[in-house]
């Protein structure tokens, strides 16, 4: 049976990989990411967290669209007055306000930071 080898196998997947990849690239270039300057410190590692960060956008996207997030984050950006005018923006208490009227799911804050305990081994 033609096809039906080990390369093959390994070929399917590379080409899989590879729309992942490119995927990623088209989406990022359509958003204006790397358009005139390309992630040039990208290098292997810095790809596959470069696409990790895309599918993990995309996954926020798609729950936040789901859960009705989306719906009451326009509303609050559209309260601040940043659907019409980003030449001014709103003041810091008045952006505080507003976030404090979020409901309990969609309040959140950035963890202090802390030292990871040492690799195992």
């Amino acid at each position: 049976m033609r096809g039906a080898g080990k390369h093959t196998q390994m070929r399917s997947a590379l080409l899989l990989y590879r729309n992942i990849v490119e995927s990623t690239f088209g989406t990022q270039k359509a958003r204006g990411i790397g358009n005139r300057q390309p992630a040039r410190w990208a290098k292997d590692h810095g790809f596959r967290h470069l696409i990790g960060m895309h599918l993990t956008l995309r996954t926020a996207g798609r729950v936040a669209h789901t859960n009705g997030s989306y719906d009451i984050l326009k509303a609050e950006h559209a309260t601040l007055g940043l659907a019409r005018d980003t030449s001014h923006p709103p003041s810091l208490e008045r952006m505080l306000d507003v976030r404090n009227k979020r409901p309990p799911h969609l309040r959140w804050a950035w963890l202090k930071p802390q030292r990871l305990p040492p690799p195992p081994g």
